[in-house]
């Protein structure tokens, strides 16, 4: 049928169509153009935004005089810091190094250790469990070499309980130093 429509019309038909074409591209270009030109606006606005508030946000922070004072402080304060943490001392490698320095077949009978005990002299009570151990005790205590305890002195041995595994028991004298980076 269309075989039968004159030449001129389907020429016509055909220009149309075209037409149709070129319109729908024409449309869709200017629906591109407003979406682009919308979506630069946009990112114009927001841009514009975060400038104005980092400017607003520069003009309220400090001076680098400021910030430097801020880090010199904080480097002070690490560094007292780190001197407290060298000058401890924990009871428990006093207590350690106290009963390294005591012969094999001797004991802690009693020992107070507190914060007054450091630089101080304290009362170690031991108990020997023989006569040998009594002469090893005495010749090791006199021959401390420790940079955590000086200043010993032997005090009285006296005899305890004869059935007890530790029949004597001596008192002795002792500094605890304060030390620096053990």
């Amino acid at each position: 049928m269309i075989n039968l429509l004159p030449y001129d019309t389907k020429k016509q038909i055909k220009a149309a169509r075209t037409n149709f074409i070129l319109l729908q591209f024409t449309i869709l270009l200017g629906f591109s153009i407003v979406f682009l030109t919308l979506a630069c606006g946009v990112t114009y606005y927001f841009i514009d935004n975060i400038k104005a508030s980092a400017s607003v946000t520069s003009g309220s922070t400090t001076s680098p005089n400021s910030t430097q004072a801020k880090v010199d402080t904080f480097r002070n304060n690490l560094s007292n810091s780190r001197i407290i943490l060298d000058r401890q001392v924990v009871y428990g490698d006093v207590i350690a190094e106290l009963d390294a320095l005591l012969p094999a077949d001797n004991e802690i009978s009693s020992f107070t250790l507190t914060d007054a005990s450091f630089g101080s002299i304290v009362d170690v009570q031991v108990r020997i469990a023989s006569s040998e151990g009594e002469k090893a005790f005495e010749t090791k205590m006199n021959s401390i070499n420790s940079t955590l305890f000086s200043d010993y002195k032997l005090g009285s041995t006296v005899p305890e309980n004869a059935t007890n595994e530790y029949p004597k028991l001596t008192n002795f004298k002792i500094r605890i130093n304060k030390v620096v980076n053990r």
